[in-house]
């Protein structure tokens, strides 16, 4: 096992929490054909099929459960320190919503042109917001900085992570179009050796880093129970 390369068992292992390769990929920053190219490596590699194809997604075999099993343990001999959560609102750029009546605050789904993830999330927000996702988009992205690009371009409304838009609408490149906020299924955290729990520039960092994450996520917090407050028309 210590031969194996850590960048595949890092795509084994989101594949196997996400169950989707589209979100794998897009978690490993990867493109999907990428990530399946380091799967079959890896499977390859062992002599063992790890996951099985469906029509919702993957599965993992028995010798993949056995794979996890062994690797997957919140990662052995680390330190892994949650930061805060990661959510998803739709965002556009001000021109975009000024060529769909200006009001970034009465977000119809049916008025604007979408863009797509391969994650398929906007199938995921309809169900839990209301309205009805497109069969087609303007376009698709397999990538999350892509995707926002395209949003600040103007091309249409993405549903937008905040650790990477909130920056964008604060320069006014795009705004925020719900008071709602869907949970991702990705999460921060601060992982270190165990070993070097005392290293002076270490402990500096995250003396550091946990005081600004909890400020983070407190201001995020604070934010949404505003937008929330406000009755959408």
């Amino acid at each position: 096992m210590s031969r194996v390369p850590l960048q595949q068992l890092q795509g084994f292992l989101s594949a196997a929490r996400l169950r989707n390769l589209s979100r794998a990929a897009e978690s490993q920053n990867l493109t999907v054909s990428a990530l399946s190219h380091q799967i079959r490596a890896l499977e390859e590699r062992l002599g063992q099929r790890l996951f099985v194809r469906g029509p919702r997604g993957i599965t993992l075999t028995a010798d993949g459960e056995r794979l996890h099993d062994a690797v997957a343990v919140h990662c052995p001999g680390t330190t892994v320190v949650p930061l805060f959560d990661d959510w998803i609102t739709p965002v556009a750029s001000p021109s975009l919503i000024a060529a769909h009546g200006g009001d970034a605050e009465a977000f119809d789904i049916a008025r604007y042109p979408l863009l797509g993830d391969t994650g398929g999330r906007w199938v995921d927000w309809c169900t839990r917001f209301g309205g009805t996702a497109p069969t087609r988009y303007v376009a698709m992205f397999n990538d999350t900085e892509t995707l926002h690009r395209a949003a600040t371009a103007g091309m249409g409304v993405a549903l937008g992570r905040m650790t990477l838009a909130r920056p964008l609408i604060e320069a006014g490149l795009l705004k925020a179009l719900s008071p709602h906020r869907m949970k991702s299924e990705y999460a921060h955290y601060l992982v270190y050796p165990a070993r070097s729990d005392d290293h002076a520039g270490l402990v500096a960092f995250r003396d550091w880093v946990i005081p600004q994450a909890r400020s983070y996520a407190a201001a995020l917090d604070a934010e949404s129970s505003r937008t929330a407050s406000r009755k959408p028309r």
